[in-house]
Formats: C-alpha cells, sequence, structure tokens
C-alpha cells in the first residue's frame, strides 16, 4: 500500500501538466492519506482524514499510512 501510494506521488511531481496558455508548463504535488477500509466506512474516513492532515503538517508532497489498529 505505501509503495503504490508513494510510486503515485512520485508520478505526479515528476509529471509536467500542460496548463493554459498551452505553452506553459508546470509540475504539481500532492499529500495523501491512506487507510485500509476494515468494514466501516465512517472509520475508514476518519483515518484517512488523519493521515491526510499528517501529511500537509509534514510539509505537504508526502504519503501518510495508517497502519491497521493504528486510527482505533
Amino acid at each position: 500500500r505505501r509503495q503504490l501510494a508513494k510510486k503515485i506521488r512520485t508520478t505526479l511531481a515528476e509529471t509536467q501538466f500542460l496548463i493554459t496558455p498551452p505553452s506553459e508548463r508546470r509540475n504539481v504535488t500532492v499529500s495523501m492519506g491512506w487507510s485500509i477500509y476494515a468494514g466501516d466506512k465512517k472509520q475508514l474516513f476518519s483515518e484517512d482524514d488523519q493521515a491526510l492532515y499528517r501529511a500537509k503538517d509534514s510539509g505537504r508532497d508526502c504519503v501518510m499510512v495508517v497502519e491497521p489498529n493504528e486510527g482505533s
């Protein structure tokens, strides 16, 4: 899970996106919060949200993963 999220983040950071005007290219970054669905949607979204804010608080452009039982 963590490796997949890191690969997505890295791929996005290395990709240049065309914006208006078409000659201008920009790189983007992404912060991600990642958790595992354990049968409770409310808990899943809460853990994802917590992980995302941890990523933002850590300087952005990173991945934070909630490991099983960590969010409980």
